[in-house]
């Protein structure tokens, strides 16, 4: 009887339909068919199935780790020693929600942002071409949102740095700070992840280990020298004179 061999990848969480039957797991599969005078045939399927992903990410800028002179921010986890990439910031998080349901995202990752901006994530391939907001957040920062949902494809990269309106308002305050240089990038002082920069976030790098020498990694170190000293309160405290608060849809 005639035999006949396949060999299929697909991507996770997709399924294959053979011989009537859906798999979702690599495996070898047989199906032996008989047709219409009686003979057989055999057919056996390799099936592989792959954890499929594909990369997106966001591009923006801490306000205190910001620097215009160069354009860059400081590479805050290199210079702590916490990193051997000369490139890195800070660790961030990118989020990605469904504009029809908003009460969860559909994915979140962490990752870590680069000197020039740019944070990079894998995401499922289920998700390639599908609109979705993009949110950013980082530790003692306010978080912001793309100002539309946007298509995910290969390498799509969401800029927020030139332009105010790509971030989403509230209509209250502007959703990201205006930079000495032009562009913009999130509001520092967020400390207790609230969504807004008032008293209690003030009283929080008050009461941190103020002015104590050395570099470490702090959550009230929003200039990223490695220290919680004036700066730090000086910055805290000019943004909660425009009453800030999160912005989202």
């Amino acid at each position: 009887f005639p035999v006949t061999i396949s060999t299929d990848t697909i991507c996770a969480p997709n399924s294959y339909s053979f011989n009537g039957q859906s798999y979702n797991s690599t495996g070898t599969y047989t199906a032996t068919l008989i047709n219409s005078v009686g003979c057989d045939s055999v057919i056996t399927l390799f099936l592989i199935v792959q954890n499929c992903e594909f990369s997106i990410g966001a591009r923006f800028n801490i306000q205190g780790l910001y620097r215009s002179a160069s354009g860059r921010m400081v590479p805050l986890l290199y210079n702590l020693g916490r990193s051997s990439d000369s490139l890195s910031v800070d660790t961030v998080r990118l989020t990605l929600w469904n504009p029809l349901n908003l009460t969860a995202p559909i994915f979140t990752r962490q990752t870590i942002l680069k000197t020039n901006g740019a944070a990079f994530v894998q995401v499922p391939d289920s998700l390639r071409g599908r609109s979705l907001f993009v949110s950013v957040s980082h530790r003692n920062s306010m978080p912001i949102w793309s100002a539309v949902p946007i298509v995910w494809n290969d390498s799509t990269q969401y800029n927020f740095t030139g332009s105010v309106v790509s971030a989403y308002s509230n209509g209250f305050n502007p959703p990201m700070k205006l930079l000495p240089d032009g562009t913009f990038g999130l509001y520092s002082g967020d400390y207790n992840q609230d969504g807004f920069i008032n008293v209690l976030d003030l009283n929080t790098v008050w009461l941190s280990n103020f002015g104590a020498s050395g570099s470490s990694y702090t959550l009230t170190d929003i200039t990223g020298d490695g220290i919680t000293n004036l700066l730090d309160l000086d910055m805290t405290w000019l943004n909660t004179f425009g009453s800030i608060s999160a912005a989202r849809p």
